[in-house]
């Protein structure tokens, strides 16, 4: 889905480089737009996040199958201390969706 929306901001900032020739030409001053900034921002962030959660995803799936006598906690504490020093370095209004909060509570 969140590519689906990079493709679509995509052909938008295409668009505007399309229109951008025209403003040059007419002599018109043309002013980036800030929704789309922001729809990149928010659509970088979110493929961010969600790599965050399956690249934990992987490494839980990876320890859980170690055997007890094998196993090593400070290794893993290690592991979770990355990820929640990564999750509390996102922005605040990221902090509030519920995909961080869900991947927050899984490291936990």
């Amino acid at each position: 889905m969140l590519n689906e929306y990079k493709e679509n901001v995509k052909g938008l900032r295409e668009r505007e480089k399309e229109m951008r020739f025209g403003f040059d030409l007419f002599s018109i001053n043309y002013a980036p737009s800030p929704e789309l900034e922001s729809v990149e921002k928010e659509i970088a962030n979110l493929q961010d996040v969600w790599k965050t959660k399956d690249d934990w995803d992987r490494e839980w799936e990876k320890n859980k199958i170690i055997k007890f006598r094998e196993f090593n906690n400070e290794v893993l504490d290690d592991l979770a201390d990355d990820y929640q020093t990564k999750i509390n370095a996102y922005p605040k209004e990221m902090k509030k969706w519920e995909v961080v909060n869900a991947v927050r509570n899984n490291v936990e």
